[in-house]
């Protein structure tokens, strides 16, 4: 599995699919500079300050520590994609790491973990209860529309298109799969649905012979 396609799972799943948050065991990773009095609630649209550079490999942790500090201290129930969608700045941040697209910028990294996706002094904004109504109808009025011929998915708001992603997709071809233990139709089914279910670290297997991916390699052959 190459990261274009890994890249693009990865930043549709922090923007719209639900999750189960993991509780940092620290405070390391909450750097911030905005405090709140405990006893009383966000009336109003606050702006957190990052105390320090936030790299990839940390990015959920960091949004985690956030979640668990402030949710006590909004009357809605906090999580990440709030935080996202409130600051869609990050999406678009995160695009720009996937290797594909800093390729044609004739730019190179070798670890993408290590590359900074929120810098110092950048604002976090947590919204109060009247932009969080918002986002909540902002949620429910989100599409996903994967273009199979185009090799696209994009994300549409209120038919606006909010986002474009190169993806894969099927082939024109049947084929043997050990994991299936059966001949697979390999086209990509059309149709529509919804998202049920999201794993934060899945794991990848090669369904052809049931073998599991532990690293990959982009076109350059570096892991």
């Amino acid at each position: 599995m190459k990261p274009k396609l890994y890249f693009s799972i990865f930043l549709v799943i922090i923007l719209l699919v639900v999750l189960k948050f993991c509780c940092p065991k620290d405070d390391d990773h909450l750097m911030v500079s905005f405090t709140l009095n405990n006893k009383s609630l966000i009336q109003e649209n606050k702006k957190i300050v990052i105390k320090k550079p936030i790299t990839i490999e940390n990015y959920f942790q960091f949004l985690d520590s956030i979640v668990q500090k402030y949710d006590s201290l909004t009357s809605y129930k906090l999580n990440e994609h709030l935080l996202v969608r409130a600051n869609s700045w990050i999406i678009d941040t995160l695009k720009n790491t996937d290797h594909y697209i800093m390729k044609e910028r004739d730019s190179f990294v070798y670890n993408q973990k290590e590359m900074i996706v929120i810098p110092k002094g950048t604002q976090i904004v947590l919204p109060d209860s009247v932009a969080i109504k918002k986002l909540f109808q902002s949620f429910q009025n989100t599409i996903i529309d994967i273009n199979i011929p185009e090799f696209k998915l994009c994300i549409y708001g209120d038919s606006l298109k909010l986002f474009e992603f190169p993806i894969r997709v099927g082939r024109n071809e049947q084929k043997y799969l050990k994991m299936a233990d059966r001949v697979v139709d390999l086209k990509t089914k059309i149709g529509s649905g919804f998202i049920v279910k999201h794993v934060r670290n899945p794991d990848y297997y090669n369904p052809v012979n049931g073998h599991k991916y532990f690293v990959t390699k982009r076109d350059d052959g570096k892991e």
